[in-house]
């Protein structure tokens, strides 16, 4: 991944700033943290149907809150997508001022 590190002689100290706070405390923390929650959660909630089509055991059962963990995992995954476009969108526009 390419992260906004360059300093252009353009752009103000305060977007500097943001860059910077945007990049070490909101994205990396999310893209490293949370894909791995998102991951998880719909492994297992995976991992679990399919077990449950071969072993129909009552714990194996499927519930709704199984159904909204995993869709919890792929909202996460959507969050960090767009996170990673709004950056994408920001490094375009701060090169075309």
């Amino acid at each position: 991944m390419n992260e906004i590190t360059t300093i252009k002689s353009g752009s103000s100290s305060a977007q500097n700033t943001f860059k910077i706070i945007f990049n070490y405390f909101v994205f990396k923390p999310l893209w490293n943290g949370t894909l791995g929650f998102a991951i998880l959660f719909t492994g297992l909630i995976l991992t679990k149907i399919f077990i449950s089509f071969f072993t129909p055991v009552y714990i194996l059962n499927i519930g709704l809150s199984d159904l909204f963990i995993a869709s919890l995992g792929f909202i996460i995954l959507f969050a960090i997508r767009f996170l990673l476009n709004l950056k994408r969108f920001m490094e375009i526009r701060s090169k075309s001022i």
